[in-house]
Order: C-alpha cells, then structure tokens, then sequence
C-alpha cells in the first residue's frame, strides 16, 4: 500500500534539479549548532502541450543547520 501511494501520476512534466551552490559557515559563537549551510537548486521544468514544447526555470534553496547533540544535519524553516 505504502508503494503505491508514492507513485506519482504521469501528468507529462519533467523536472530536472541543478545543484546551483553549497554553502557552509561555521558559527562558533553557538554550540549547539556550531554549522549552517544554504543548497541552491536551479529547477528546470518541460511539458510538451499542444502548441509545442514549454520550458521554464526557477531557482530553490534549503538552509540547513548541525545539530550537535542529534549529530545530524537539520532543515530550518
């Protein structure tokens, strides 16, 4: 069930996600996240609709930050 459910439909949409730049900067003054970092994607999309081909490109990024204790990189919203 859990397999089916992640199946997205074709809906005739191709996304392709450039990584642009990775980022990491030390925050010494904070232990407890003693890291943070920034990953820019450039995101680029294409259909093909009735009048032709459409393409589009856009740019995305994630800041990120160490956890320290949880050892682990973290998502910051």
């Amino acid at each position: 069930m859990k397999a089916d459910g992640e199946k997205m439909p074709d809906v005739g949409v191709k996304a392709t996600w450039i990584i642009a730049a990775v980022d990491v900067v030390e925050d010494p003054a904070n232990t407890s996240q003693p890291f943070k970092g920034t990953i820019r994607f450039k995101i680029e999309s294409a259909t093909h609709a009735l009048d032709g081909p459409s393409t589009q490109s856009f740019e995305k990024k994630f800041d990120y930050v160490y956890d320290a204790g949880l050892k682990k990189w973290l998502f910051k919203m």
